[in-house]
């Protein structure tokens, strides 16, 4: 099954209610990667792996990642942003 079939099974169970929506690969490693290095920061052990944003719900700041990992394993994160969490780090 593919993510495009898997959000459209859960738009028709949900409807309105599932409000994510799926980030374009072309989108997949900018903005959202971006921001997620600068809230974690350096000493962070996602910050020096390579990261793939591949949904963002629309009601708040939340984000689900992809990071590839050893052996063709995939390991998903989903991140809420909280305003000035993380000030300061490097």
């Amino acid at each position: 099954m593919t993510a495009e079939e898997i959000f459209c099974n859960l738009f028709d169970k949900y409807g309105e209610d599932f409000n994510w929506h799926m980030v374009p690969l072309s989108q997949s490693n900018g903005i959202l990667v971006e921001e997620l290095k600068k809230e974690i920061g350096k000493r962070h052990f996602l910050f020096h792996k390579k990261v793939w944003a591949v949904a963002k719900c629309e009601s708040n700041d939340d984000v689900l990642y992809v990071i590839g990992g050893e052996a063709g394993t995939d390991t998903y994160y989903r991140i809420c942003f909280i305003k000035g969490f993380n000030k300061g780090a490097s």
